[in-house]
């Protein structure tokens, strides 16, 4: 009887091990492709699908803030995303498309694009455009956050969340972020917990950073980061903070996010 019981255990074990690893194969299969260029629907409610196959939700940490479909400054179609944040104020205003369930691992190499519109005269500084993260059990959504510094606004690859220092661009050679114009920022990433990892970003298809032998996804730390898994599975588009006072239009277009 025991040995009945010790086999029935055993079965279930490896009936559940392959439903798992089902599972991720088809998560890996499934999870690791977005493309959106904002054509073909009529209302940005058409963004959030029951099925998740487009965007999870719209992260909106302010009533005011908005997201609308705009026709006036389009870049590779008939419209693109126009997004709205109010100052920030003693906080961050966020006004962003997230997704969820993505299944980039440890090992990978995830190439993103997207086109950006930042409409206005003000400080840029630290407005962030996109995020890259892991839902670790403990840990404000470690992972890579893509944002402009300093008031005129050059890209720097901040990893506050995972400890790390944040990656900028050599102080003798920066680029400002071009404002009321599109701009085009193109990122690749080596994905490694480890020292083995490397960070590419162009702006406008220059190289305006290139770091290798970094760390870039997060691993547990005692006290700070537990329960990460070598994946990141949340990406979030747009005005991911507004961390300046003054208020932030922006337009986005043509999103691609995929492995190498």
């Amino acid at each position: 009887m025991r040995k009945l019981f010790e086999m029935r255990k055993t079965l279930t074990y490896i009936l559940f091990i392959a439903l798992l690893t089902g599972s991720c194969q088809k998560r890996e299969q499934d999870d690791n492709f977005l493309s959106e260029d904002f054509e073909g629907i009529t209302s940005t409610d058409q963004l959030f699908p029951d099925d998740d196959s487009r965007w999870s939700f719209y992260q909106q940490t302010e009533s005011v803030n908005s997201i609308s479909l705009d026709t006036t400054h389009e870049h590779g179609g008939a419209q693109c995303l126009k997004i709205y944040a109010k100052a920030s104020g003693e906080g961050a205003s966020k006004s962003d498309l997230a997704r969820n369930h993505l299944f980039f691992k440890k090992g990978e190499t995830v190439i993103f694009s997207a086109w950006y519109y930042i409409e206005t005269t003000g400080s840029l500084d630290y407005l962030f455009l996109f995020d890259l993260e892991e839902n670790a059990a403990i840990g404000a959504g470690p992972g890579l956050r893509f944002a402009l510094e300093g008031k005129e606004g050059c890209l720097v690859v901040e990893r506050k969340k995972m400890l790390q220092g944040t990656l900028r661009q050599d102080e003798s050679s920066k680029v400002a972020f071009p404002t009321n114009q599109w701009v085009n920022l193109q990122i690749e990433v080596k994905l490694e917990q480890k020292k083995k990892g490397y960070i590419k970003v162009w702006q406008d298809n220059a190289l305006l950073i290139e770091e290798s032998d970094i760390q870039t996804m997060p691993k547990d730390r005692l006290y700070f980061i537990q329960g990460t898994k070598g994946v990141y599975d949340n990406a979030q588009v747009g005005i991911t903070a507004n961390t300046h006072d003054n208020e932030m239009v922006l337009y986005v277009d043509d999103i691609l996010l995929k492995k190498k």
